[in-house]
């Protein structure tokens, strides 16, 4: 589909409209590769959360506007320092820094 996230998105509920609460169950993986000389490693950062049946809020992208996190709200209706503390990218970054800080540094 040629369309935009928004779009998309509504598409997607959609299609998963009779699917059962317990159904939706959803995650964001989000894994980094690092590879330079001898090393070869794989980081992995998750963020657990299920598929809404509503479009909700106006922050973010993707589909962050039915994508919900444990706090009941989605990731469009969290803020931006608040969605950069519980980041998959961020997870996956911070296990990457501990790997080289234990090993390299």
């Amino acid at each position: 589909m040629n369309a935009d996230d928004h779009t998309k998105n509504i598409e997607l509920l959609k299609r998963m409209e009779n699917v059962e609460e317990d159904k939706r169950g959803c995650k964001y993986v989000n894994c980094i590769a690092l590879k330079y000389r001898d090393i070869e490693e794989v980081f992995e950062g998750v963020l657990y959360g299920t598929l809404t049946r509503h479009c909700t809020g106006k922050n973010g992208f993707g589909f962050d506007e039915i994508f919900r996190i444990d706090s009941g709200l989605t990731l469009a209706e969290i803020t931006m320092e608040e969605k950069f503390k519980i980041s998959p990218r961020k997870k996956a970054l911070d296990q990457m820094k501990m790997f080289l800080i234990n090993n390299y540094i």
